[in-house]
């Protein structure tokens, strides 16, 4: 092979390798055309690793304590040593206590809850973390638009306003990639999913749906408006008797497919905006 060709190669490549090894050595996950969220298998509670297009990621929730340990050595498998984003839907233990660990480990820039985590007494011992590493955080509520993440829009659709109920509190939002949506719920019990319905009509159809409250809700109007092509069930063993039958003999009539993490353990949706893989 003569020089010059060896310097062309040399040229065209550069820039690539260097993209990527940047991208590794800053623990980001690698940009691409793909949105991949990952539903983590926590068992009884809620983990949802999300990378972005460009390179940025999210986590919403962490699962249990124990969990946590999991959630992080899966972000750690993944070379990702930085979070752009963390979201805490609510302080029920199945899916804050897990991001303990995670912020331990893990450089995170910023942080939104349901609550402003300074001041509620709910979230006092998370929030001496958050302070002690200088995260960044707000709260937010429905109406809010999150635009920092490239080519994907993030609104929150609930709480209005907070009640007391942590459950119905929950943050819920839908995440919107070109022509692909995924509806992300929590905790949320079915008479405030039927306010979505009532407030949102139309608006609440996506591509894919979180089973809202681990299968104890999430039926009824809520899923022939949501009417999603799949949707995600986080559950595990518990005393709280979820799912509900009565719940998931709904989806089955609907045909919709449905994926449980304590069947199918870690559940990755890849899209491209126009298409899903799973």
């Amino acid at each position: 092979m003569k020089q010059t060709e060896k310097l062309w190669i040399l040229i065209v490549l550069f820039p690539i390798v260097l993209g990527i090894s940047c991208s590794v050595c800053l623990g980001r996950a690698v940009s691409s055309d793909y949105l991949l969220i990952h539903f983590i298998n926590v068992g009884y509670g809620d983990s949802i690793f999300v990378e972005f297009p460009d390179g940025a990621s999210m986590l919403i929730d962490g699962g249990n304590r124990e969990a946590g340990v999991r959630v992080s050595d899966y972000l750690e498998e993944r070379k990702i040593k930085k979070l752009d984003l963390v979201v805490v839907t609510h302080p029920h233990p199945d899916h804050m206590e897990g991001l303990f660990s995670v912020a331990q480990e893990h450089k995170i820039d910023s942080i939104i809850a349901n609550e402003d985590i300074s001041e509620s007494k709910n979230y006092i011992p998370f929030f001496e973390v958050v302070k002690g590493k200088g995260i960044e955080f707000k709260q937010v509520k429905r109406g809010d638009i999150i635009n920092r993440f490239k080519k994907v829009e993030i609104e929150i659709l609930h709480p209005d306003k907070l009640t007391g109920n942590w459950n119905n509190d929950s943050l819920a939002m839908k995440l919107t990639y070109k022509k692909v949506s995924f509806l992300i719920i929590a905790d949320l019990g079915q008479k405030i999913c039927d306010g979505l319905v009532e407030y949102y009509k139309e608006r609440l159809k996506c591509t894919v749906v979180k089973v809202p409250y681990h299968g104890k809700s999430g039926g009824g109007e809520f899923i022939r408006k949501a009417s999603p092509e799949v949707a995600v069930l986080s559950v595990g063993p518990s005393i709280w008797g979820a799912p509900l039958e009565e719940i998931l003999a709904q989806y089955k009539d609907l045909k919709i497919p449905l994926l449980r993490t304590d069947e199918k353990g870690t559940i990755v949706i890849k899209t491209d905006g126009e298409k899903i893989w799973f």
